[in-house]
């Protein structure tokens, strides 16, 4: 969409699909206030809710597809029970061609229930990506309130994501995150608990959202086969492993395993058709069957732990080796993504993942009692197994969590690229290295239409901004705003603006301090507290964009007006910039003493019959106009 203003007039363009074609339809619209050039929004090459829809409407009949292959295969499975029973019972006294059909049947029998096992395997994902396209088309329509809040990643002692609402209900997190794992949960709280600042870093972020953001369809897959990886582990109450697997301790030279894994099991087989042919008798052959258990015996505890854990690793192999052949298969642009790819080692996780399925396959085999003794005795079973996998611990076990890891943490480049993806009105910030800080026409993500955009300037010589206002006029939302699109823009992401440039910076905020009872910190401690962290974040040398509401909120308002001026002043000698709102218009003096460095800014406030009205519309200069009194007056609080 375009925003052009030509007399105080907005029009926009709007982008209409006719026959597969954009044709470009002119509105005019009543005046508006705030359509000022500087907030020009981002013309919308497509429509997310419609390509969601038409991923969902394809979803809905593959499934369709699958319940009638589900149907076919029951139906064949009883026909083939049912065809080769008759047919046995017919031809039962005909001795080899009975044997003959009933291992026919057997095997037809099988290879039904395999095929069977597939289409459900698949119409399973097929279910969680139907699942994924409708709660993003939910969130388009009734926001994210229905997704995680990530409430226990809050923290008050965080330079900024306690004031900025990053986490909880209503949150940035919740606005974001699509992950399905508690891994990728935790990729996504990271990332924004920690911005970026090197330009390169965040450039490379930006290009791998970017790819991501391009097609929808693949990020929902990869996200509904994580899906489907959680739940397995959750059904069979298994703990993911992200550790490395713990080494099996069994004998380790080359003669030792040799005679245990060759020359033992030859002996046994030997043995044992010695005794068939009659040249041993029945009690030197059990000797020897209890000289192969009592060998067996000796490694039975650690080879049993290892097992265990293999069983387990196996399962969160066999879950994970659909998104590990997505990775594998797809052709990435990214730079970026291509180097952490080869940083870990990710094109063998093919075979890696395929050898330790057939060595869970080994070891489920002596599962049953009967088997696994009979395997054990002859063939010394758990030791070979227990080899096979000390072979692959030697060239895999370092590598497998680096494998889970970056799986989940494509997770967390899948949530930003679906929000990419759902916000064409975003824009990519402009990333300079000369200490700008400018967003013209800033809206907060979270707003949606009814945001009103406002421009944040703080390019140099200027360092802060005082913002004035009355009590709802909009100064915290200005200040968050303007906090929550540096935290996105240093991760890469787009911003709700007409536009940004900036370089980047730390970032820390004071807006929501409170009192502790568990350290007996009171109000005025508790701030002066967290600007003494800030104070000490500054004197690092490293440059911090800085957000405080209210200054020395928890003192008197001689103690405040001059505490304030005194931290100000700190503040400019030191590598920061900033925006600072406050009702305590003294503070604003200090324009007059640093005319370069401080601006004074407003949201203004009007009655009409007697009522407030706000507009919400930043200007130059002191607030004039207060509402305390007459707020206090309308709730019935005064006499």
């Amino acid at each position: 969409m375009y925003v052009d203003t030509f007399n105080e007039v907005c029009f926009y363009r709007k982008i209409n699909t006719v026959s597969g074609g954009r044709v470009p339809v002119l509105h005019e619209t009543k005046p508006k206030l705030n359509c000022r050039p500087s907030a020009l929004a981002t013309f919308a090459p497509m429509n997310p809710v419609n390509e969601i829809e038409q991923l969902r409407k394809a979803s809905a009949a593959r499934l369709a597809g699958y319940k009638k292959k589900m149907r076919l295969f029951t139906l064949l499975r009883l026909g083939i029970f049912a065809v080769f029973a008759a047919v046995v019972w017919a031809t039962w006294w005909s001795g080899v061609t009975s044997g003959l059909l009933i291992a026919t049947g057997i095997a037809l029998f099988l290879r039904a229930v395999y095929l069977h096992g597939n289409v459900r395997e698949a119409r399973d994902s097929e279910r969680a990506y139907f699942a994924l396209c409708e709660e993003e088309l939910k969130s388009q329509a009734e926001g994210t309130a229905h997704r995680p809040e990530g409430a226990n990643y809050i923290d008050p002692a965080h330079p900024y994501t306690s004031d900025l609402n990053i986490f909880g209900a209503h949150s940035i997190f919740q606005l974001l995150n699509r992950t399905q794992t508690a891994e990728g949960e935790q990729h996504l709280a990271a990332a924004l608990r920690e911005v970026l600042t090197d330009r390169e870093a965040i450039e490379a972020e930006r290009e791998m959202i970017t790819e991501f953001a391009a097609d929808p369809d693949w990020a929902l897959r990869y996200l509904a086969h994580k899906r489907r990886a959680a739940a397995r582990t959750i059904d069979e109450g298994r703990k993911k492993k992200t550790a490395p697997m713990p080494p099996v301790n069994l004998p380790g030279s080359a003669a030792a395993r040799f005679l245990l894994t060759r020359l033992a099991p030859a002996a046994m087989l030997g043995i044992t058709a010695a005794y068939a042919f009659s040249y041993l008798t029945w009690n030197t052959y059990l000797l020897c069957l209890a000289a192969s258990g009592i060998l067996t015996g000796i490694f039975l505890k650690r080879t049993t732990l290892a097992f265990a854990e293999a069983t387990d690793r196996a399962a969160d192999a066999g879950a994970a080796e659909a998104v590990t052949a997505m990775l594998r298969t797809r052709e990435f642009t990214s730079s970026a993504f291509r180097q952490k790819a080869e940083d870990a080692a990710f094109g063998e996780s093919e075979t890696a993942y395929r050898s330790l399925r057939k060595i869970s396959g080994a070891i489920d085999s002596r599962n049953n009692i009967i088997v696994g003794i009979a395997l054990n005795l002859l063939l010394f079973w758990d030791l070979q197994c227990a080899y096979r996998l000390s072979d692959w611990q030697k060239k895999y076990a370092v590598l497998f969590p680096r494998w889970q890891d970056l799986t989940a943490e494509i997770e967390q480049y899948l949530s930003f690229g679906m929000y990419r993806f759902t916000r064409p009105d975003a824009v990519d910030p402009e990333l300079t290295d000369t200490g700008d800080f400018l967003i013209s026409g800033a809206r907060h993500p979270l707003l949606r239409e009814e945001a009103v955009p406002n421009s944040v300037d703080l390019n140099p010589p200027l360092k802060f901004a005082i913002v004035t206002g009355a009590n709802m006029a909009g100064k915290s939302t200005y200040l968050r705003t303007a906090g929550v699109l540096a935290v996105m823009a240093m991760r890469g992401l787009p911003v709700t603006a007409a536009s940004m440039r900036f370089t980047p910076v730390r970032i820390y905020t004071s807006m929501l301090t409170a009192d502790s009872l568990g350290d007996s910190a009171s109000f005025f401690f508790s701030e002066l507290r967290r600007l003494r962290a800030i104070a000490d974040a500054l004197e690092t040398g490293q440059p911090h964009l800085i957000i405080l509401d209210e200054i020395l909120k928890g003192t008197n308002s001689a103690d405040k007006a001059e505490g304030s001026k005194l931290f100000l002043r700190k503040l400019l000698r030191l590598p920061a910039k900033g925006l600072i709102a406050t009702h305590d218009l003294s503070l604003c003096v200090t324009e007059e003493e640093h005319p370069t460095e401080i601006a004074n800014l407003s949201f203004e406030m009007d009655f009409a019959d007697g009522k407030p009205v706000f507009d919400y519309t930043l200007r130059d200069g002191v607030c004039q106009n207060m509402n305390a009194a007459f707020l206090l007056r309308e709730m019935g609080l005064t006499t």
